[in-house]
């Protein structure tokens, strides 16, 4: 199947500018399209959205973009194709004058068929200064559990940074939990139940109480942070979660970037 990735270009206009890959559902095909926007003159941020098609791409036929309400889309349709061997990557600018909500779909050209189709709202691009301080005071609160005393912290942040592995044996915090379970999918019952050590019994319970999906995401991996106890951690989990080839790549992604030294000094 091939796979939809879309980044918003940030900068001060009060525009909307959007570049819009397809290409093929491969790990490697998409750290390309990652290092084509990280070389890039422009500055970029990603918008998480579903990112497999519902159907396999073929080679050589012909898709094209529509929007509700229609933006300009260059180029207006695309070829798919291998285009493993270049190094400039095809994409499709997706652009409205002024902000605001839109529905983005793939149509394959000779059925009509809408193969991939994500709603984008402003929440999607829009950062929130109380989100900001949330995330910048979760990762201090890790820092905290492990160092009672300043004479302990300072300790644990100079051994972070002659290896950066040491932080991300701290347990996983909340704020860690919720972004992982809103990049999610649908396939969060399994992924609990196959490698996380969740029962089903346990699944309907966060089930039954009817929350917000994202919610009895959340409370799924805080279930497993719980049994894990001190094994609850950004490592463990990575660990747990990287040779799964049914696992995608948004998840792993995530959890990359906790392990990340930029991420753990923040």
């Amino acid at each position: 199947h091939g796979a939809v990735l879309l980044y918003k270009v940030t900068d001060n206009h009060p525009s909307l500018s959007f570049r819009v890959y397809v290409t093929i559902n491969n790990d490697s095909f998409v750290k390309d399209v990652r290092n084509a926007i990280k070389t890039s003159d422009k500055k970029f941020m990603k918008i998480d959205k579903p990112p497999v098609c519902r159907k396999l791409l073929q080679h050589g036929k012909r898709y094209k973009f529509i929007s509700e309400p229609e933006a300009e889309i260059n180029p207006e349709d695309i070829e798919f194709i291998d285009d493993s061997l270049s190094k400039l990557k095809n994409y499709t600018e997706v652009y409205f004058e002024q902000p605001e909500e839109f529905k983005l779909s793939l149509i394959e050209m000779d059925s009509d068929e809408i193969v991939w189709t994500a709603k984008l709202r402003m929440c999607d691009w829009t950062v929130d200064k109380s989100t900001e301080d949330a995330q910048k005071n979760s990762t201090n609160c890790c820092r905290r559990r492990r160092a009672p005393s300043i004479t302990d912290e300072g300790f644990c942040m100079k051994r972070a940074r002659l290896n950066s592995d040491d932080l991300t044996h701290c347990t996983m915090t909340d704020q860690q939990l919720m972004d992982l379970a809103k990049k999610l999918g649908t396939e969060w019952q399994m992924l609990g139940v196959s490698y996380l050590g969740i029962n089903m019994n346990e699944i309907d319970q966060i089930k039954e109480k009817n929350e917000e999906l994202t919610v009895r995401k959340f409370k799924m991996l805080a279930l497993w942070r719980e049994k894990e106890q001190k094994n609850g951690t950004v490592r463990n989990l990575y660990n747990c979660l990287k040779d799964r080839s049914d696992i995608g790549y948004e998840i792993l992604q995530i959890l990359e970037g906790f392990l990340n030294p930029a991420y753990i000094s923040q």
